[in-house]
C-alpha cells in the first residue's frame, strides 16, 4: 500500500514536472514570437523615416537658411517611440551638419509624425550647390526606437543612408 502511494506521488510529480515544463516552453515560445512580430514591424516603421520637404525662408548672398522637413511614419498597429535620430547631412557629398532630432517623440499607430531641422548654410561650396538647378541631398546617420505591449519590450537601432535629388536655387 505504501509503496503504490509512493509510486502515485513519483508519477503525479513527473506529470507536474511536464506540464511546468510544458508551460514555461510555451511562454518562451510566444514571448519569442511576439517580439519577432514587434522589431520586424518596428524596423518596417523606421525604415520610412525620409526627407519629404526643402524650403529657403530666407535667402541672402552670404547664406541661406535651409529648412528640411522629415517624416517618418508608424503604420502598425501599436504605438512607438523614437528615442534618437542621429544623422549627418551632405550637400553635393560636402558634410554640412550633424544633427540630433527631439528623442522620446511617441508616434500613435498608422499616422505619421513630422521632425523639422533649420540650418543657416554659409559654406560657399555649398551655397554654389543650393544656388545650382538640382543638387543631392544625402542624410546618413541612425534612428533608435522602441516598442512595448504586456511583457513585451523591443528595441530597434536602424541605419540611415539615402539621398534625394533637390531643387535648388537658380
Amino acid at each position: 500500500m505504501r509503496g503504490e502511494k509512493a509510486d502515485r506521488r513519483k508519477k503525479l510529480l513527473r506529470v507536474l514536472v511536464v506540464l511546468v515544463l510544458i508551460i514555461v516552453i510555451a511562454i518562451a515560445a510566444i514571448y519569442t514570437h511576439l517580439n519577432n512580430a514587434f522589431t520586424v514591424a518596428l524596423m518596417e516603421s523606421l525604415s520610412t523615416f525620409e526627407v519629404t520637404r526643402v524650403e529657403y525662408p530666407s535667402i541672402q548672398p552670404d547664406s541661406i537658411q535651409l529648412n528640411i522637413t522629415f517624416t517618418l511614419k508608424n503604420p502598425t498597429d501599436f504605438p512607438i517611440s523614437i528615442e534618437a535620430i542621429i544623422i549627418s547631412l551632405y550637400i553635393d557629398e560636402k558634410h554640412i551638419i550633424g544633427v540630433n532630432l527631439p528623442l522620446n517623440e511617441n508616434l500613435p499607430a498608422g499616422e505619421d509624425t513630422f521632425f523639422y531641422s533649420i540650418h543657416d548654410v554659409t559654406s560657399n561650396d555649398v551655397l554654389s550647390s543650393i544656388r545650382s538647378q538640382t543638387y543631392t541631398l544625402r542624410v546618413e546617420g541612425e534612428i533608435v526606437g522602441s516598442t512595448s505591449y504586456l511583457f513585451v519590450q523591443t528595441h530597434v537601432r536602424k541605419g540611415l543612408a539615402f539621398s534625394n535629388v533637390v531643387e535648388g536655387i537658380p
